[in-house]
């Protein structure tokens, strides 16, 4: 049996969390915004998806490296807050509510 340290697959799970974050980031810039802007339909689109791609990790390294580290505490709090507020009414109106 093959032991992985604990950091190892914290480490795995970061990266293919990154990893597929930046693939819609960058899948949104290069198709969804590019395509509208441009009001053109590209044949291929590997080409403006890499660059999308390209330019969200840019982004995330700017704004990595401008913020503080607090950033990351205040958008869980911020996250959780808004999942807590939200949560309790959908479900009191799917057990309450009037075809319940």
């Amino acid at each position: 049996m093959v032991c992985i340290p604990l950091h190892d697959s914290l480490l795995s799970a970061a990266m293919s969390t990154h990893t597929s974050q930046f693939h819609v980031q960058g899948t949104a810039l290069g198709r969804d915004i590019y395509e509208t802007v441009t009001e053109t339909k590209v044949k291929s689109s590997v080409l403006v998806a890499r660059a999308g791609i390209t330019i969200a990790v840019i982004i995330a390294v700017v704004l990595g490296l401008l913020l503080p580290a607090s950033i990351i505490a205040v958008g869980t709090a911020i996250w959780f807050s808004i999942t807590a507020a939200a949560f309790p009414p959908c479900m009191q109106w799917n057990s309450f509510g009037r075809k319940a």
